[in-house]
């Protein structure tokens, strides 16, 4: 009889990792692919912030990546960016990786909200009667509603940080010089 539950147990557990796998695709597939598809074309949104921000750290990024890549700035793509920081700056991939994940859970959080606003209001409002049901049902959903919006925020804020962050490793120089050195010294270390 034990045997039965801690089986039961297991296939839950594996089921429930496989269905978040599968909403979180479903959530890169929608959100990011037609929604904010804008957002991950390229970095030149961030470079724009950079820009109005800060002028004279602009022109230093600008100057580094023709440079390095051979492009301007502006044709310069979040994947040669993640590209160079792995290489030039080893140790800080694991807080690159961090951005990633903290993105990835509040855009699948978002979308769970908004596709679960309506079903569990209707849940709801069938404990209900009238207007009381109606009133229940339509809290209900403008709450889990908002709370997707709060995701989708977190989410959008994650994915500038995120380039906030890659776009961090474009100003210094000697990139490759300090992430050899960084590598030696780890290895030294061990």
């Amino acid at each position: 009889m034990v045997r039965h539950g801690i089986f039961a147990s297991l296939c839950l557990i594996a089921m429930g990792y496989i269905a978040g796998h599968l909403v979180n695709s479903m959530s890169s597939l929608l959100l990011e692919k037609f929604l904010f598809k804008k957002q991950f074309a390229k970095a030149k949104q961030w470079y724009e912030r950079v820009v109005a921000k800060c002028p004279a750290k602009a022109k230093l990024i600008a100057e580094n990546v023709r440079q390095e890549f051979k492009l301007d700035v502006t044709a310069l793509s979040a994947f040669d960016m993640r590209i160079r920081m792995e290489e030039s700056m080893p140790n800080a991939t694991i807080t690159g990786f961090s951005f990633l994940s903290f993105y990835g859970m509040s855009r699948t959080m978002a979308l769970l909200s908004w596709v679960g606003a309506l079903p569990i209001a209707m849940f709801v409002a069938d404990k209900y009667c009238g207007i009381k049901a109606f009133f229940a049902g339509g809290m209900v959903f403008l709450i889990i509603c908002v709370v997707g919006f709060f995701f989708c925020y977190q989410y959008i804020r994650f994915v500038e940080y995120y380039y906030d962050f890659l776009g961090s490793t474009l100003l210094r120089v000697d990139n490759r010089k300090y992430g050899e050195k960084a590598k030696a010294k780890s290895d030294d270390n061990k």
